[in-house]
């Protein structure tokens, strides 16, 4: 999913910067400033918006116009990773989520993909394992509270590989997706982009497919 937005980010991308402590007011000053409403997004600017959202920080992009509403979370390093994460869903019945993508928009890792191998999750290098894991709720709980108050988010993907030293297959690390966990607060507002169950079984369709 490439997020094809709009390039009004880059005007508030550079307000509200202090290299003082900052007061209560100049809190919800700079949340707010990562709170994009894309119904200002005028046609066209799509490609430079994405390009220039600004990097190493979570925003809250949103469109509401008429009876239309979407919103979700998202946070872009300064490589080439991007996640979107819903800790908590608008729609009870759906399931909090996230995914990661590449810098064009193919996905990497996401939750609920029982095609992926060992997925750990660290909170300033504690691990929490993967609380996205079905099933366990209370995990959940304690890793959502967690991220809240966290600096750095560090997701750990696993891989089984032949060791040819000793004829086994050993557990590596495929991969490791570092991200900036600020403002922690955005996170805690609900989001559109969770998973519903019929979306989970189609996801494991498409997964047995490209494995076959």
């Amino acid at each position: 999913m490439k997020n094809k937005l709009a390039c009004l980010i880059l005007s508030f991308s550079t307000l509200f910067l202090s290299a003082c402590q900052n007061t209560p007011s100049e809190d919800h000053i700079a949340l707010n400033k990562n709170k994009i409403d894309l119904a200002t997004m005028k046609k066209g600017q799509e490609e430079d918006f994405y390009k220039n959202l600004p990097k190493d920080q979570w925003l809250y992009l949103y469109f509401q116009k008429d009876q239309h509403h979407f919103a979700y979370i998202s946070n872009r390093t300064s490589k080439r990773w991007q996640i979107s994460m819903a800790l908590n869903c608008k729609d009870p019945n759906k399931k909090p989520y996230f995914l990661i993508e590449d810098e064009d928009g193919a996905d990497e890792l996401k939750a609920y993909d029982k095609y992926s191998d060992r997925v750990e999750f660290f909170l300033d290098d504690k691990s929490f394992a993967d609380p996205f894991h079905d099933d366990q709720p209370a995990q959940f709980e304690n890793f959502k509270n967690a991220m809240y108050k966290a600096r750095v988010l560090k997701i750990v993907n696993y891989m089984n590989e032949l060791n040819p030293e000793t004829g086994r297959e050993e557990e590596t690390v495929r991969r490791e997706f570092i991200f900036q966990n600020q403002p922690a607060e955005l996170l805690k507002l609900p989001s559109d982009y969770c998973k519903s169950d019929q979306e989970e079984d189609d996801t494991e369709s498409e997964s047995a497919e490209d494995a076959t």
